[in-house]
């Protein structure tokens, strides 16, 4: 992920969470005006779907950022086998230097 996508989650996560913020305090506001019951748990059902739809995307994005991370450290090390032109029997017993991860 790139950082502009990773600012924008960022935001984007910010943003929800304001919402999610102000939408609990309807919620509450709802139930001290001690509205129908239905109402609030009509209410309450929307809160925990939009809930559930914002932990969901962020558990892919979190996935999608492991996944990214793990092909650029699998490409340092296709890499670093290249350059060092390993015959089978090193590739099998290699071990990436630390160092190389830097990049």
């Amino acid at each position: 992920m790139t950082k502009e996508l990773h600012i924008a989650w960022l935001r984007s996560s910010a943003l929800f969470h304001t919402v999610h913020q102000q939408l609990e305090e309807e919620l509450q506001r709802m139930r001290e005006k001690k509205l129908p019951q239905d109402l609030i748990d009509k209410k309450d059902l929307q809160i925990q779907s939009l809930v559930e739809y914002f932990n969901n995307t962020d558990e892919l994005v979190q996935a999608y950022r492991l996944l990214a991370a793990n092909r650029k450290l699998e490409t340092i090390l296709i890499m670093d086998i290249m350059t060092k032109q390993m015959n089978i029997r090193d590739f099998l017993d290699y071990k990436p230097n630390p160092n190389s991860t830097n990049g």
